[in-house]
């Protein structure tokens, strides 16, 4: 059964122990993570074709388009664009309709963090997160 996006959720760390996890606000659209693991050539002169081995995964990037609001987690996202801060920790809960969340759990880089402020329309931020290491399913989460 297909999910509903509405109520997916962004939530960002706040460094402490133990972590406590708050929603990123008015998040539009999430796309990704969006990565791929590296091929490794492993063809030799007796192969009858290209043989590979799977390397490293990138679990590549993570687009967030919100409603610009100037609150705090968006805010705390372009401190740690602006600091070239480490690694944050992260997490991505999607509804799965019937009370808990599907949870992936990440370290990321923010590496972009850009307004939009067209004409007679609403001022967007665009936020590009980099994942840091794998992306971690945690199972239904409450």
């Amino acid at each position: 059964m297909a999910l509903h996006a509405q109520q997916t959720e962004l939530r960002m760390g706040d460094g402490t122990s133990p972590e406590q996890f708050t929603e990123v606000e008015e998040v539009v659209s999430i796309t990704g993570p969006d990565g791929a693991a590296n091929l490794i050539d492993v063809t030799h002169l007796k192969s009858t074709g290209k043989e590979y081995l799977q390397g490293l995964a990138d679990y590549g990037k993570i687009s967030l388009e919100c409603n610009f609001t100037g609150e705090t987690q968006q805010m705390a996202l372009r401190t740690a664009y602006a600091n070239q801060a480490a690694a944050g920790n992260f997490q991505l809960a999607i509804p799965d309709g019937a009370g808990t969340y599907h949870m992936f759990s990440f370290a990321a880089v923010v590496n972009g963090w850009s307004l939009s402020t067209p004409t007679d329309a609403k001022v967007s931020l665009t936020v590009s997160l980099q994942c840091s290491g794998s992306v971690d399913y945690l199972a239904s989460q409450a």
